[in-house]
């Protein structure tokens, strides 16, 4: 054993590293599109920025001035204009958006490529049916939560994405909502960037109730609201793709990440989606 540690001793001693040179090509800057639409919301905002080289450690910034043109069907329906804090584009709307429509967003500002993404609305799924009950479930590790149950019928042979998120409102004053710690046992759910998300591989055009866990609530002075959200591929992508960015930060031996993009000419998301909403 004395020769063994010596031998290996020696080899940390001696051993030596090599640099390795990486030619990182030239970045072309491009505009970065955000731009997030639920059913029945009569208004639209995007998020204009500018991309970075991969080792860049400066912060994206807002490009001021851009042209920010929202299409229903190839005709101009709204222009997206810069508000009053600088921080977005937003449009107000004579009415909600359709569904069965093509929706483009089109962006561009000087010294960039013009970008534009579509996207089509996803039909409302919903909940038909929900329980509620108080410190009903326990999670993986033992730990008490509330349950949830809900009742939806899946629309029937195409691919559907979803996103479920518990809330707790206050019920006086301003009823201000939070965001409650949300998952499920069911092996259909999938860790998304920001709520759990799942698909409709094994239920498709089924009638599916799942149970749903999330943080205990204090029920006598809070309402509990569950939402069940029919999203797009694109958004379900970029949940997954963000998730496993975050995975690999920092680690040396992680893969590269690429965060999903559907936008042309240039980086980012434009998605629709359709909620439903149960309140308890």
């Amino acid at each position: 054993m004395k020769k063994i540690f010596f031998i290996l001793f020696l080899a940390s001693v001696f051993s030596c590293e090599q640099v390795v040179e990486i030619d990182v090509p030239d970045h072309t800057p491009e505009l970065v599109l955000s731009s997030y639409y639920t059913n029945d919301s009569l208004s639209i905002s995007a998020d204009i920025r500018n991309s970075l080289p991969i080792l860049s450690s400066i912060q994206t910034r807002i490009i001021d001035g851009a042209t920010v043109e929202l299409f229903e069907d190839d005709v101009l329906i709204a222009t997206l204009l810069q508000n009053a804090s600088g921080e977005s584009y937003t449009a107000e709307l004579n009415q909600a958006l359709s569904r069965n429509k093509r929706y483009q967003i089109k962006a561009s500002a000087p010294g960039f490529e013009t970008i534009y993404a579509e996207q089509e609305l996803p039909q409302e799924v919903a909940i038909t049916a929900a329980t509620y009950t108080p410190s009903g479930g326990r999670d993986l590790d033992g730990f008490v939560t509330d349950e949830i149950e809900i009742t939806f019928t899946d629309p029937s042979e195409e691919e559907n994405y979803y996103q479920v998120m518990v809330y707790h409102r206050y019920k006086m004053g301003a009823g201000q909502m939070y965001g409650a710690w949300t998952w499920s046992l069911d092996p259909i759910f999938e860790e998304g960037w920001t709520a759990p998300l799942f698909r409709d591989d094994v239920f498709d055009g089924q009638t599916r109730t799942i149970k749903i866990l999330a943080d205990e609530a204090d029920y006598l002075n809070y309402d509990v609201i569950i939402v069940l959200s029919h999203i797009s591929r694109s958004k379900y992508l970029l949940s997954k793709s963000l998730l496993a960015q975050s995975f690999a930060q920092d680690n040396p031996f992680a893969e590269p990440v690429i965060v999903h993009t559907n936008v042309e000419n240039g980086q980012g998301v434009f998605s629709m989606e359709s909620s439903s909403v149960w309140e308890f």
